[in-house]
């Protein structure tokens, strides 16, 4: 199911910006921010368990930014 939607929002990603965006790219995007989010979902990264919802608010922001750290325009 994980599969199907991210190959649905590889699709929408593209469509959005077919000028600065092929598929190859779309997908890439999508992966890396599907795969940094799951690395922290899967455990206790870094001491934020469920009961640090701040501190886990903070590792998945620091893992998207990473991870569309190659696709930022300002930076």
């Amino acid at each position: 199911m994980q599969q199907d939607a991210q190959r649905e929002i590889d699709r929408y990603l593209h469509a959005a910006y077919p000028d600065e965006l092929d598929e190859v790219s779309a997908g890439a995007i999508v992966g890396a921010v599907a795969g940094a989010l799951q690395a922290l979902t899967d455990g206790n990264i870094a001491g934020a368990g469920p009961d640090n919802i701040d501190e886990r608010i903070r590792l998945l922001r620091q893992a998207t930014d990473l991870a569309l750290r190659p696709w930022r325009q300002d930076g």
